[in-house]
């Protein structure tokens, strides 16, 4: 059966969290039974959409016997997966809270190489769906992967229409806006290095989002910006959505919220400015959860009344 939306996921991970006491060099720290969630930006975006009631055909790449664990962690979720068989392990992510700071310790492993035989196969499974609306790219991106790769998807999106979202950056973003897309969802960082800067600020991004749209090959320049939400820029203007305050307990998958609350009114037939502000209550929602617990509808539009829109263009 072909899905409306499809998630890619070149290098996913098992996101492995616990709790110690505080942070001491060179002692044995005592931590909390870890939990395991299948993790990676396209499945991300395909769990919240679960928890949205949403259908979504969530492709990734798995390998070894992490790969195993990850595939029972996927079914587990409930998720329509497409599995492809990868030679390398899967990667494993390391989470862990300090209770005496409250602070969030994120490790991330190296990103996993993607091989011809992988990615080829990762675009003959989006091939096979002809009603697609969505196509989301989300999460890492190998350097080594080829151009091909991306000019295929181009290929494809025109072919069917679809709207190509993607979450990514360095040299895949790079390629990306290249080709085209509907929408791209960069933090201020990452959307910064494009140009060869650590930081823009704001009316810089500005300038340089709108440069960006002119140029008709990214019709959405979203920039998040951490605890102060995100900027939008597009053609009709820009505008800076400022997020609900709430008690930040964990970041992970806040991103990936927001780009699943996004497409889930896109999915919908809601206006782009309106679909983005439900994905920042999404991202703030999931922020306001312990762990690795990514949001829920519910919590999603309790705080959608509170996130405002203060137009910049």
């Amino acid at each position: 059966m072909s899905s409306q939306i499809i998630t890619i996921t070149l290098s996913p991970c098992i996101d492995k969290s616990t709790i110690v006491e505080r942070f001491v060099p060179e002692k044995k720290l005592k931590c909390s039974y870890p939990v395991l969630e299948a993790g990676g930006g396209g499945i991300n975006v395909s769990r919240v959409l679960k928890n949205f009631k949403t259908n979504s055909e969530c492709i990734y790449i798995s390998g070894g016997y992490t790969g195993k664990i990850l595939d029972n962690l996927v079914f587990h979720e409930g998720l329509n997966a497409k599995t492809i068989s990868s030679e390398q392990y899967t990667r494993e992510n390391f989470i862990v809270f300090e209770k005496h700071t409250h602070l969030q310790f994120r490790f991330g492993m190296p990103i996993n190489k993607v091989v011809e035989k992988e990615w080829r196969a990762v675009l003959n499974q989006i091939k096979k769906s002809k009603k697609s609306s969505f196509l989301v790219l989300s999460g890492s991106v190998s350097e080594n992967i080829s151009p091909v790769f991306f000019k295929e998807i181009e290929l494809f999106v025109k072919k069917t229409n679809c709207k190509f979202i993607v979450d990514t950056a360095g040299s895949a973003l790079k390629k990306i806006i290249t080709a085209g897309a509907f929408l791209i969802k960069p933090n201020l960082n990452e959307f910064s290095g494009l140009y060869g800067t650590k930081t823009l600020n704001y009316k810089e991004l500005v300038k340089k989002a709108k440069q960006m749209v002119a140029k008709a090959k990214v019709e959405n320049v979203l920039v998040s910006i951490g605890k102060d939400g995100a900027i939008l820029v597009n053609k009709t203007g820009g505008y800076h959505l400022i997020p609900p305050k709430v008690k930040v307990k964990s970041t992970v998958g806040a991103g990936d919220s927001m780009v699943a609350g996004i497409i889930y009114n896109l999915n919908k037939g809601i206006e782009i400015l309106d679909a983005v502000k439900l994905g920042v209550a999404a991202g703030s929602a999931t922020t306001a959860n312990s762990g690795m617990q990514l949001c829920s509808l519910t919590e999603a539009k309790k705080l959608l009344p509170k996130v405002k829109i203060k137009k910049l263009l």
